[in-house]
């Protein structure tokens, strides 16, 4: 495993306003506060330890143009005040197909996306969209992650995206995107029972304190590292 050295970390500041049910019950959403929030600041304690790690929570009720002007003007300071270029990207937000949702970051501004990754990111970059659907394979066109990585060739980028919709981290059903390569599922040949339970058990969701975080570590492990460490839990 090669952990990350400089790495942005970005999601909403505010929940998801409440919506009703079918019946007309309204419900109150805890994404941005019981999910989103807690991950960032895991994946923070967690390399913080060997690298240097900024986060933002964004105003996400502010204007599409405010918010990536936000996260533009976060990442060339986080790049100002650390020894080297960011080497990953992370989003904890809402996704869809088309792209991230929480930041109003859709196919339509993934050039300019794109653009501030390869102006502030080391050849070699990896981009984790902790989201929902944002990997999903058979997307008309391509989806977002596929997308991104294609624009980002030049950079030798990995993307990390979810093919459906789940929860934030736990959800096995990741890709790796590279350049117009085919996406690769992440969780083993044959192993994805066992390597599902591996997420859910080493989160903090599950394990508040002592757990491994697998969750964060998965990206920037190799496929040997990944299938031996899900073996345990077959």
């Amino acid at each position: 495993m090669t952990p990350p050295s400089n790495s942005f970390c970005f999601a909403p500041m505010f929940n998801h306003p409440p919506h009703k049910d079918s019946k007309g019950v309204v419900h109150a959403s805890y994404d941005a506060t019981g999910a989103f929030h807690p991950y960032m600041a895991a994946y923070d304690k967690l390399y913080s330890k060997t690298g240097t790690v900024t986060t933002l929570k964004f105003n996400n009720h502010a204007h599409a143009s405010d918010e990536f002007d936000a996260i533009m003007g976060q990442i060339n300071h986080a790049v100002s005040v650390a020894d080297a270029q960011l080497d990953a990207v992370i989003y904890f937000g809402h996704g869809w197909p088309t792209g991230l949702v929480s930041a109003d970051i859709y196919t339509g501004k993934l050039v300019d996306f794109a653009n501030l990754i390869r102006a502030n990111c080391v050849p070699g970059v990896t981009i984790v969209l902790y989201a929902c659907l944002c990997g999903q394979r058979n997307t008309q066109g391509g989806c977002f992650a596929a997308r991104l990585a294609n624009e980002l060739t030049d950079m030798q980028a990995t993307v990390y995206a979810h093919e459906n919709a789940g929860h934030t981290t736990t959800n096995p059903y990741i890709y790796r995107f590279s350049g117009n390569q085919p996406p690769v599922a992440v969780a083993p040949p044959g192993k994805l029972h066992a390597f599902t339970k591996l997420l859910k058990t080493e989160s903090i969701d599950a394990k508040p304190r002592g757990n491994t975080a697998f969750w964060a570590r998965m990206p920037f492990m190799t496929d040997e590292e990944i299938s031996s460490e899900v073996s345990g839990y077959a």
